[in-house]
């Protein structure tokens, strides 16, 4: 008996993005649009002028300006981003405004309000330069054998 062969997959395709795109109890892979609204779904990225995402997860945004409530987010990169009670794994920001955001790396030029992160732009390199003294004493070291 032949097995039967599965489904195309979607091909992305050159389209023009949206001007608005919403989801609610959604998920998708991509959303590409000026203005992305996502409410109680799962996306794996989005890229978008404004995105405003509300109890919500992503893997990867990049956008202009970006509000997450309640949501998490593995990368975030954009011009102005405003956090309220929200996870991000990187967040590479112009400014930062924050109310109980947990992040893993923050790189801003400007952050306001409450921060837990794990590592800073000055905690990076301070872990940076205390990394490269100590490659170089074992440089050092195995070289003298």
């Amino acid at each position: 008996m032949p097995k039967d062969k599965p489904p195309p997959q979607d091909e992305p395709t050159d389209a023009p993005p949206l001007e608005t795109a919403k989801l609610k109890d959604s998920s998708a892979d991509q959303v590409v649009a000026d203005q992305v609204q996502i409410n109680d779904s799962l996306v794996q990225t989005v890229n978008a002028d404004t995105a405003v995402l509300e109890q919500s997860a992503t893997a990867k945004l990049v956008a202009e300006n970006a509000k997450l409530t309640k949501s998490a987010a593995g990368y975030v990169s954009a011009e102005t981003v405003i956090l309220e009670d929200s996870a991000a794994g990187a967040v590479v920001a112009e400014q930062v405004q924050a109310e109980g955001l947990r992040c893993a790396v923050l790189s801003a030029g400007e952050v306001h309000g409450d921060v837990t992160c794990l590592l800073d732009r000055q905690s990076a390199l301070v872990i940076g330069g205390v990394a490269a003294v100590l490659a170089a004493a074992g440089l050092l070291l195995w070289r003298r054998r």
